[in-house]
């Protein structure tokens, strides 16, 4: 039997024992895995809550198959991002990163 750990749920677990620990700086800007966490599920709430998520389990997929609705996210390298990959993993959707062209 192997043990499989999800993303957000690693994410989770570390968050609950380095809450007050900066995960992300950018900038000036500093956020702890408890800012970065409640943000992320905050999202992952927001997509469950429109009925984004898994609609079929990996048993029952060809390998090539995905059973999960696809969110597409736009946006750059900053602390939103991340948070919004999170989110995704979390809520079991898979996030896509879409970027823009530049000024």
């Amino acid at each position: 039997m192997s043990l499989e750990w999800a993303l957000g749920d690693v994410h989770d677990v570390v968050s609950s024992e380095i809450p007050d620990r900066v995960m992300l700086v950018h900038g000036g800007e500093r956020r702890t895995f408890r800012e970065v966490n409640d943000r992320a599920r905050a999202l992952a709430s927001f997509l469950t809550g429109r009925g984004f998520g898994a609609f079929r389990e990996r048993g029952g997929l060809e390998r090539w198959e995905a059973g999960q609705d696809r969110i597409a996210i736009l946006a750059y390298n900053t602390p939103e991002h991340v948070e919004a990959l999170l989110g995704c993993w979390k809520a079991r959707v898979v996030p896509s990163t879409v970027t823009g062209c530049g000024d």
